[in-house]
This record gives C-alpha cells, sequence and structure tokens, in this order.
C-alpha cells in the first residue's frame, strides 16, 4: 500500500511538471506582449479608452468593438483569407468652456488609433512586408454628428463620432501573427519622423513616437485567437 502512495506522488508531480510546460511551438510571449501593452480582446464586446483633447486636462470616453473574424479555407496557393469590422464610437460631450479652449489650440486632437503588425515583430502589416500578409481597409463610415461652436461664434469643433471600417487580409495559411491594436492617440499634434518609419514597415511600433505617447491607451490582441 505504501509503495503504491508512493507511484502515485511520483505521477502527481510529473503530471504537475508537465502541465507547467509550454506546448511544443508556443511561444511564452511574443514581441508585442513584452512591450507591456494591454492585451486580449474578445470579439463583440465594447472596450472603452480616454480621449485626450489639447488643452483640457479631462478624458472623453469612446469605445472600440471588434467583430468575430470569418476565415476562409487556404486557396489553391495556401493562402487564407480573413474579413472582420471594426467600429469606433465617440461617447464624448463638452462643455462650454472646454469647447472655447479646445478651440484655441492649433489642432484638436482627440484622435482614435488602431494598428495591424506582426505580433512577433511590432512591424506594420500595412506596409510591404515579409511575411506574405496583404491588408485592404474599407471605411464604411467616417462622420462627425454634432459640432460645439465656440463663444464668439468664430470656430466649430467638430469631434469625429464614428468610424466603421472593413478590414481583408490575405495571408499564408501557417502564418499566425496577424496582430491588432486599438485605442486613442495621447495629445498627438503630429507624426514624428518615426512614426512615419513604422507606417513604411521600417521599425517596430513600440520605436515610434506615438506609442511611447500613447502605449496605455491602447490594446492589443492576436486576430486568430479572437
Amino acid at each position: 500500500m505504501k509503495k503504491m502512495r508512493r507511484w502515485m506522488a511520483v505521477l502527481t508531480l510529473f503530471a504537475v511538471f508537465f502541465a507547467a510546460m509550454p506546448l511544443t511551438g508556443q511561444a511564452a510571449n511574443s514581441y508585442m506582449q513584452k512591450t507591456g501593452v494591454k492585451w486580449g480582446i474578445r470579439a463583440g464586446k465594447s472596450y472603452t479608452f480616454p480621449a485626450y483633447y489639447n488643452g483640457i486636462s479631462a478624458t472623453k470616453p469612446i469605445e472600440w468593438t471588434i467583430s468575430r473574424p470569418r476565415i476562409s479555407k487556404p486557396n489553391k496557393n495556401g493562402y487564407r483569407r480573413m474579413i472582420f469590422t471594426m467600429n469606433m464610437v465617440n461617447l464624448s460631450d463638452f462643455t462650454q468652456e472646454e469647447t472655447d479652449i479646445i478651440c484655441q489650440q492649433e489642432e484638436f486632437g482627440g484622435g482614435y488609433a488602431w494598428f495591424l503588425v506582426d505580433e512577433n515583430t511590432g512591424k506594420s502589416l500595412e506596409a510591404k512586408n515579409k511575411f506574405g500578409v496583404s491588408c485592404r481597409v474599407k471605411v464604411l463610415d467616417q462622420r462627425a454628428i454634432d459640432g460645439y461652436l465656440n463663444s464668439d461664434e468664430s470656430i466649430t469643433f467638430y469631434p469625429e463620432r464614428r468610424f466603421k471600417a472593413r478590414v481583408t487580409l490575405t495571408y499564408p495559411e501557417d502564418y499566425e501573427g496577424l496582430c491588432l491594436g486599438v485605442g486613442t492617440y495621447k495629445h498627438m499634434t503630429s507624426f514624428s519622423s518615426s512614426d512615419a518609419k513604422f507606417f513604411n514597415g521600417k521599425i517596430p511600433l513600440n520605436k515610434s513616437t506615438m506609442f511611447k505617447k500613447s502605449k496605455n491607451c491602447l490594446r492589443f490582441t492576436n486576430l486568430l485567437k479572437l
């Protein structure tokens, strides 16, 4: 009986050991996860982010919702097609005082942000890339619903209220790095040279100025696990 209990204890230790080991081919943390961004998006769930408008300290809420991707079977060349929609709704409201301050700024700010990157390098998938991924974005809805007039009625501030787009990605069937990030830009007035390098596929997203400013206003996920 003691011998049986000893074998059971040994088997339990083996079970714990193997359960703690990562599965073959499964990376512990990807490049993008190691940047410290918020991670994980569920299809159909709305996520709220703070929008920063220049000149005022209060943040305003916007929501992003991503649909569940539709993925085709591989074609004869071994490529799949993924289609999903992303939807941003601006929930912000502004007092007259806030409107007057924002209208004094050279740029209003409050920009929403989204990125398609390779999860293991952080490089743009919208630019020409070595991964065999091509991207097409069709804007379905983009509008400002109402305007805010400053006190002397010289400037009208139109925050963008809605953005909806359908994204089509074509990629090799064994490629697993499709990564999407959504959120807002934090007090952005213009894009820097490092931002341009990211959009051109030259450097990872986390090396850009906009990422360093806005990291805490973004959330990412692997689209194949959405």
